[in-house]
Protein backbone atom coordinates (compact mmCIF):
# COMPACT_ATOMS: atom_id res chain seq x y z
CA UNK A 1 0.00 0.00 0.00
CA UNK A 2 3.06 2.28 0.84
CA UNK A 3 4.54 1.58 -2.83
CA UNK A 4 1.23 2.34 -3.79
CA UNK A 5 0.56 5.35 -2.75
CA UNK A 6 4.04 6.62 -3.12
CA UNK A 7 3.94 5.92 -6.88
CA UNK A 8 0.37 7.35 -7.51
CA UNK A 9 1.58 10.73 -5.82
CA UNK A 10 4.81 10.94 -7.47
CA UNK A 11 4.44 9.03 -10.91
CA UNK A 12 7.90 9.91 -12.23
CA UNK A 13 9.28 7.64 -9.91
CA UNK A 14 8.03 4.10 -12.18
CA UNK A 15 10.63 4.76 -14.72
CA UNK A 16 13.48 4.61 -11.85
CA UNK A 17 12.23 1.95 -9.69
CA UNK A 18 10.55 -0.43 -12.20
CA UNK A 19 13.95 -1.93 -13.55
CA UNK A 20 14.45 -3.55 -9.68
CA UNK A 21 10.78 -3.37 -8.45
CA UNK A 22 9.08 -5.21 -11.36
CA UNK A 23 11.13 -8.57 -11.29
CA UNK A 24 10.86 -8.29 -8.01
CA UNK A 25 6.80 -7.91 -7.78
CA UNK A 26 6.58 -10.65 -10.60
CA UNK A 27 8.24 -13.12 -8.71
CA UNK A 28 6.02 -12.41 -5.57
CA UNK A 29 3.16 -12.83 -7.91
CA UNK A 30 4.05 -15.82 -9.79
CA UNK A 31 6.86 -18.15 -9.15
CA UNK A 32 5.65 -21.27 -9.20
CA UNK A 33 6.07 -24.05 -6.15
CA UNK A 34 8.74 -26.84 -7.12
CA UNK A 35 8.44 -30.28 -5.50
CA UNK A 36 12.10 -28.87 -3.42
CA UNK A 37 10.21 -25.75 -2.22
CA UNK A 38 6.25 -26.14 -1.84
CA UNK A 39 5.67 -25.63 1.89
CA UNK A 40 4.36 -22.23 3.39
CA UNK A 41 7.35 -20.12 2.82
CA UNK A 42 7.57 -21.58 -0.62
CA UNK A 43 7.12 -19.22 -3.71
CA UNK A 44 5.10 -17.89 -4.81
CA UNK A 45 5.79 -14.91 -1.59
CA UNK A 46 2.33 -13.14 -1.79
CA UNK A 47 -0.39 -16.35 -1.40
CA UNK A 48 -3.29 -14.82 0.61
CA UNK A 49 -5.75 -12.75 -1.31
CA UNK A 50 -4.97 -9.29 0.37
CA UNK A 51 -1.43 -9.73 -0.25
CA UNK A 52 -2.54 -11.04 -4.15
CA UNK A 53 -4.50 -7.62 -4.00
CA UNK A 54 -1.81 -5.52 -2.79
CA UNK A 55 0.53 -6.80 -5.19
CA UNK A 56 -1.87 -6.60 -7.96
CA UNK A 57 -3.02 -2.71 -7.06
CA UNK A 58 1.34 -1.78 -7.28
CA UNK A 59 1.53 -3.79 -10.57
CA UNK A 60 -1.59 -1.66 -11.95
CA UNK A 61 -0.20 1.32 -10.22
CA UNK A 62 2.89 1.18 -12.09
CA UNK A 63 1.77 0.32 -15.42
CA UNK A 64 -0.93 3.06 -15.20
CA UNK A 65 0.04 5.95 -17.34
CA UNK A 66 4.01 4.66 -18.25
CA UNK A 67 4.07 3.24 -21.59
CA UNK A 68 8.12 1.64 -20.60
CA UNK A 69 6.89 0.23 -17.24
CA UNK A 70 3.66 -1.46 -19.34
CA UNK A 71 5.67 -2.78 -22.06
CA UNK A 72 7.98 -4.82 -19.47
CA UNK A 73 5.08 -5.76 -17.79
CA UNK A 74 3.39 -7.70 -20.50
CA UNK A 75 6.66 -8.76 -22.02
CA UNK A 76 6.29 -10.59 -18.40
CA UNK A 77 2.65 -11.87 -18.62
CA UNK A 78 3.33 -12.89 -22.13
CA UNK A 79 5.51 -16.12 -20.60
CA UNK A 80 2.27 -17.31 -19.04
CA UNK A 81 0.41 -16.37 -21.69
CA UNK A 82 1.90 -17.48 -25.14
CA UNK A 83 3.72 -20.61 -25.06
CA UNK A 84 6.94 -20.36 -27.71
CA UNK A 85 5.01 -22.89 -29.85
CA UNK A 86 1.28 -24.56 -28.57
CA UNK A 87 2.22 -28.03 -30.59
CA UNK A 88 5.02 -28.64 -32.95
CA UNK A 89 4.42 -27.99 -36.34
CA UNK A 90 2.21 -24.81 -35.11
CA UNK A 91 3.01 -21.58 -35.83
CA UNK A 92 3.65 -19.30 -32.47
CA UNK A 93 0.43 -17.16 -30.92
CA UNK A 94 0.00 -13.91 -31.17
CA UNK A 95 -2.59 -13.33 -29.11
CA UNK A 96 -4.58 -14.27 -26.10
CA UNK A 97 -7.69 -15.54 -26.64
CA UNK A 98 -8.31 -19.40 -26.93
CA UNK A 99 -11.48 -20.32 -28.78
CA UNK A 100 -11.21 -24.78 -29.12
CA UNK A 101 -13.90 -24.05 -31.96
CA UNK A 102 -10.96 -22.47 -34.07
CA UNK A 103 -8.52 -25.11 -33.36
CA UNK A 104 -8.15 -28.01 -35.90
CA UNK A 105 -9.15 -31.22 -33.84
CA UNK A 106 -6.46 -33.91 -34.36
CA UNK A 107 -8.69 -37.13 -33.37
CA UNK A 108 -12.56 -37.81 -32.98
CA UNK A 109 -14.28 -37.47 -29.90
CA UNK A 110 -12.74 -38.18 -26.36
CA UNK A 111 -14.24 -38.49 -22.82
CA UNK A 112 -15.25 -41.19 -20.64
CA UNK A 113 -16.45 -44.79 -21.73
CA UNK A 114 -19.67 -46.10 -18.89
CA UNK A 115 -18.60 -49.65 -18.64
CA UNK A 116 -21.33 -49.90 -16.22
CA UNK A 117 -19.05 -48.66 -13.51
CA UNK A 118 -19.64 -44.73 -13.22
CA UNK A 119 -21.29 -44.01 -9.92
CA UNK A 120 -23.76 -40.80 -10.25
CA UNK A 121 -24.81 -38.75 -7.04
CA UNK A 122 -27.90 -37.40 -6.84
Amino acid sequence: AIATTLLSCVPHLKPTFSPTLLPILFSYLFDIPTTNNHDLLGPPMCKRVRTRMGGFELLKEMCRDCGDVLDQAITKLNVFHIPERSHPGQPRLKHWNYSPSHMEKQCGYVGLKNLGATCYMN
